[in-house]
């Protein structure tokens, strides 16, 4: 899979999972709407060839950031986890990624990623039976706390789970078609 996203005239970025330096997800940009790329970048390497990535889903906010979500997959074909990373401010630089959630029981799949009244949604499934569930991000929290989008992001969207304050978890999302007594 892969995903293209403008964030400026002429300005490109695309990321896609490849096998150029191992299993993973590389970046290439173009200043010049596409006529020309740079050489590709790994943002992400899996840890073995038996594991690769999958299911890139990418949100483009206002100020040209890309945040990117997918899982990892076994040679099996179940995932392991959920990860997260976004463009630096120079919207060429990928902060290190970071795990959204890990297996429980059964895949952490189908990662999807929005922006809405300044807070970042990333929705998954994990578990068996597959529960949908939802990180939240608040980046107008960090923005009133940082200065600079720079240190915003970095102190806000990047650390690592289990020490961010800025992360939270909702279980079981819970679906409108059901009725209470399911």
């Amino acid at each position: 899979g892969g995903a293209l996203k403008s964030s400026e005239p002429g300005f490109l970025t695309l990321l896609y999972n490849g096998k150029i330096q191992g299993n993973g997800l590389y970046s290439t940009i173009s200043r010049d709407g596409g006529n020309t790329w740079s050489d590709p970048v790994a943002m992400f390497l899996t840890p073995t060839n038996t594991l690769w990535p999958s299911d890139l889903q990418t949100y483009m906010t206002d100020d040209g950031i890309i945040h990117a979500v997918w899982a990892v997959y076994d040679n099996l074909g179940d995932s392991e986890a959920v990860y997260y990373a976004r463009t630096e401010d120079d919207r060429i630089q990928w902060t290190s990624p970071i795990v959204i959630a890990e297996t429980i029981d059964y895949n952490a799949s189908l990662p999807n990623i929005i922006e809405y009244h300044d807070e970042l949604f990333v929705i998954y499934h994990n578990g068996l039976p597959t529960t949908r569930w939802m990180r939240r991000s608040s980046l107008s929290t960090c923005a009133s706390m940082r200065p600079s989008l720079e240190r915003r992001a970095r102190n806000c969207v990047t650390l690592p789970l289990e020490t961010s304050r800025y992360w939270e978890t909702s279980p079981s999302v819970s679906a409108p078609w059901r009725s209470s007594a399911e």
